[in-house]
């Protein structure tokens, strides 16, 4: 196998991961024995590529500032899922005639929820065009009367690592168990998300290495590109159990400019 490097370009970070045989990338090594996966260590994975998608996808198309919303329903209410759903649609299509009035596109992540008592709730990430905190609390009022809306900002948390992991988790323990009263294809409506059709979706570039340049990597360490910075925490080495190829994966970060800075910096 070539030494395969693959560069993900999110705007405000890059993301590298280069694979390669045998555990240090020198010249003629073969990749280790591969193991036979089990069904927990294969739904472990799945759940993680899942969150590296979700992460790159709201690191490229949203930014500090835009929103982090939840649409709440009034106490007590038990919506069945079919209402919900076309709640959603109604919220959405409200919502995006409002932005359009503006000029401007709607960008979302939005995925549907029940809580461990059984309350029914629409997480969802949008872009803010100004003021779109009351536009957003107005357009849900016109579709469920008296109930609840909490607006956060998007935090400049560098790649949106736990976010993604919220939007992309599975029920658990109690919240679980609320699930488990519908029927198997609602359920699937609790445990999935939509995006709107507008957003970028990450392709990384692939290039091919020498060995020997994969050699240097791993005994100097990588190195940023001009105007970034490496993220440390970021850096993971290993081998891939089930395919017996080594991996490196990184993360570099846009350094923050200064007033007085030279323009390349």
């Amino acid at each position: 196998m070539a030494y395969r490097k693959k560069i993900y370009k999110l705007g405000s970070c890059n993301e590298y991961e280069y694979t390669w045989a045998g555990n240090y990338g020198a010249k003629g090594e073969k990749r280790a024995p591969r193991e036979k996966p089990t069904k927990e260590q294969i739904e472990k994975q799945n759940q993680r590529n899942r969150e590296i998608r979700m992460r790159r996808l709201l690191t490229l198309n949203f930014s500090p500032g835009d929103y982090w919303v939840t649409l709440k329903y009034k106490k007590g209410y038990r919506p069945e899922p079919y209402v919900v759903k076309k709640d959603v649609r109604n919220f959405i299509k409200r919502l995006r005639c409002r932005y359009k009035s503006r000029g401007m596109p709607l960008k979302f992540v939005i995925r549907m929820e029940i809580g461990k008592f059984g309350g029914v709730h629409i997480h969802m990430v949008v872009n803010d065009i100004g003021g779109t905190g009351k536009l957003i609390a107005k357009e849900w009022e016109k579709v469920q009367q008296n109930a609840g809306v909490n607006i956060q900002y998007l935090r400049d948390e560098g790649d949106y690592d736990a976010l993604a992991k919220y939007i992309t988790k599975k029920p658990k323990g109690r919240a679980l168990e609320q699930l488990s009263m519908f029927e198997p294809e609602e359920q699937k409506q609790f445990i999935s998300y939509s995006c709107s059709r507008n957003l970028i979706r990450p392709e990384p570039e692939v290039r091919e290495c020498k060995h020997w340049t994969m050699r240097r990597i791993l005994q100097d360490g990588p190195k940023p590109t001009p105007g970034y910075y490496i993220d440390k925490s970021t850096i993971v080495q290993g081998i891939n159990p089930f395919t017996g190829y080594s991996y490196l994966r990184y993360t570099e970060r846009k350094l923050e400019r200064k007033r007085g800075d030279p323009p390349w910096k």
